[in-house]
């Protein structure tokens, strides 16, 4: 990663739905990359009512080219997520989230798959916004 993009990562939000997160994206059409800010929640493009349409934040790799929430930003808009740790709800155990730190121990952002779309709402406006791509 360059430094330009390092300094951006570690301005990364909270990691809470609906806070904004470093996402490097490829615009679809003219291929240019982006290094941008993006609400973590998937909004698809062909949303009616953002106010009640739901706004995954995990895309699972077993279904995202199948599920039609997923599929077109599958085929056209995927991303890199830098991450600092992943947490994963624990199921099977009382406790908190399980956390995962990068690999070596780096300390460092590494990345992650994601989706991106871009909802241009009635006023115009674009709302860019993306979801992690995992495995189940």
């Amino acid at each position: 990663m360059t430094a330009d993009l390092l300094e951006r990562v570690d301005e990364v939000g909270d990691g809470r739905p609906g806070s904004l997160g470093v996402v490097l994206r490829r615009h679809p059409k003219t291929g240019q990359r982006h290094v941008d800010r993006l609400v973590w929640g998937l909004l698809p493009h062909d949303t009616r009512d953002p106010r009640t349409a739901p706004r995954p934040l995990h895309a699972r790799a077993e279904t995202v080219a199948s599920l039609p929430i997923f599929a077109d930003a599958f085929r056209h808009r995927r991303a890199i997520v830098p991450v600092d740790e992943i947490q994963q709800r624990n199921t099977r155990q009382v406790g908190g989230p399980a956390r995962y730190a990068p690999p070596g121990g780096t300390g460092g952002p590494w990345p992650s798959p994601g989706l991106w779309e871009g909802y241009r709402g009635p006023d115009g406006e674009v709302i860019r916004t993306y979801a992690d791509a995992c495995q189940a």
